[in-house]
């Protein structure tokens, strides 16, 4: 993933500070090298799953506008986390966000806030990866091509990760982003000055500083557990044998 993030979390306090912090972090993800947060522990391709459906739809409600998806998933994965779910996973992802932060057009970039929540479920309905984000659309004007960033290196607390498979405890610095590679139409302002509606296929990596660990599957912890009961009888048995 791209960008280093350079701006404070003061920024935040007023609706002012949200768009230079908007424009702070378009300059920082097109100018910087790879973020802190790269070490990648899952991505999906949605466009070679599922082809030019074009499930993800940003609609301008010209006050406001929301993001929202729901599609099946045939290839997600995790990736070199041992004990992980190994190969391609299928399931429904869902997405569900919105903003009332207007866009702007800084340097030739077109960069729309936006904030929610993203699931992938399997097809037993657990959570492979849930992730929790406040970030950015970015998209030059009259381009097909976009993407949805977030980091906590630009926000602390910005993204927020979650699964039934991965411990998230420790791992540092976290991103996403998803690449929009046909948004149609083209990206441009609208109403309100938000972004135009618009509907795309998308790429998906997600990294951190450093790899997650697995969750211990119930069958290991209930066997660790009846280890430690047997440990736990035979010393109590020698220290009864030796008296």
């Amino acid at each position: 993933m791209k960008g280093r993030f350079l701006t404070s979390i003061a920024t935040l306090l007023s609706p002012f500070g949200r768009l230079a912090l908007a424009g702070t972090l378009a300059l920082a993800v097109t100018a910087s090298g790879p973020a802190r947060a790269d070490f990648v522990f899952a991505d999906f391709d949605q466009a070679a799953s599922s082809p030019n459906t074009d499930p993800f739809v940003f609609t301008n409600n010209t006050t406001g506008a929301t993001f929202t998806a729901s599609t099946p998933i045939t290839n997600f994965k995790f990736d070199a986390i041992p004990g992980a779910p190994s190969g391609l996973q299928s399931g429904t992802l869902t997405l569900n966000a919105s903003t009332n932060i207007p866009a702007q057009n800084l340097a030739g970039t077109l960069l729309q806030p936006i904030s929610g929540t993203m699931s992938i479920l399997s097809t037993g309905g657990q959570n492979l990866l849930t992730v929790t984000f406040n970030g950015l659309i970015l998209a030059a004007p009259g381009s097909v091509n976009g993407s949805l960033q977030a980091s906590t290196a630009s926000i602390p607390g910005s993204v927020s990760f979650s699964s039934d498979f991965l411990n998230f405890a420790g791992t540092g610095e976290q991103a996403v982003n998803l690449t929009f590679p046909n948004m149609n139409p083209a990206a441009s302002l609208g109403a309100g000055n938000f972004l135009t509606s618009f509907v795309t296929d998308a790429l998906g990596t997600f990294t951190t500083t450093t790899a997650p660990t697995a969750v211990p599957e119930p069958s290991s912890v209930v066997l660790l557990g009846g280890g430690l009961l047997v440990g736990l009888f035979v010393a109590r048995k020698r220290a009864r044998t030796a008296a």
